[in-house]
């Protein structure tokens, strides 16, 4: 067949492409390549969101009477006692996520990172573009966990995502502790949980050249998977700081 009858043949009967999420045709006027199911059952998060952790906010979880303010947990947890700035997230943890997210850590469906690496950059795009970080790093899991799962996922998804914004991702982060699920635990249990669990690397490794000074006032975006009740980030962030560490803003896939 020749290159005109090809491209003619193309333009009447399109391929066929799926959703990345599953078997069924993706909708052609979806940029994120879903089928019209899959699309609806992701929570996308819009503007109406908590100004700190980016949680959506409804007439029951918001403080303050602008369009943003503060959910219940940002207000209990206090600013001062918050060590990152803000966090933002793409989607909503719902029940569509968790099945994701449960198929890719612990299924060994890889085909589904480079969506889940998609929804980090829309993220990031939507609300990050303009802040000048310094260095991207990621919340570490312990070396014991990591050879039984094989990979850190938020180490996948911070060499990815440096190499579309161009900036270096390094591993800020050690994890000291192994730590049981933190999904089943209450917010005071996380909390005490995550005692003395993360501890920081030196930063004069990933700042060469540099002066204790300009370290002071570095911004760095740390990477997870999904954002819970914010123990864990807060816990890595109080870390980066005592670290020398300035500005910790958070960015993950879920919340």
């Amino acid at each position: 067949m020749g290159l005109i009858s090809r491209l003619m043949t193309g333009l009447l009967f399109p391929e066929r492409s799926s959703c990345r999420l599953c078997d069924k045709t993706a909708d052609r006027a979806s940029t994120w390549r879903l089928c019209r199911t899959c699309y609806q059952d992701l929570q996308w998060l819009g503007e109406q969101i908590c100004d700190v952790c980016g949680r959506r906010l409804d007439s029951g979880s918001v403080t303050g009477q602008n369009t943003g303010g503060s959910c219940s947990d940002c207000v209990r947890r206090s600013r001062e006692n918050t060590f990152f700035v803000t966090s933002r997230s793409a989607v909503g943890y719902n029940d569509k996520m968790k099945e994701i997210l449960g198929l890719y850590k612990y299924r060994g469906k890889e085909s589904l990172e480079p969506f889940l690496i998609d929804l980090l950059f829309h993220a990031f795009q939507r609300y990050y573009r303009e802040i000048p970080f310094d260095k991207i790093t990621y919340v570490p899991l312990h070396p014991q966990k990591q050879r039984e799962r094989g990979f850190n996922q938020t180490e996948r998804f911070a060499t990815a995502l440096s190499e579309r914004i161009s900036i270096p991702a390094v591993p800020l982060l050690i994890r000291r502790k192994q730590t049981e699920m933190q999904s089943q635990k209450s917010r005071r249990q996380r909390i005490k949980s995550l005692r003395h669990v993360f501890a920081g690397q030196p930063l004069h490794r990933h700042f060469a050249g540099v002066s204790q000074e300009g370290q002071d006032v570095r911004r760095v975006l740390l990477l997870d998977d999904v954002y819970t009740t914010g123990s864990t980030a807060n816990e890595c962030a109080r870390v980066l700081q005592a670290g020398g560490v300035g500005e910790v803003y958070v960015l993950t896939v879920a919340r």
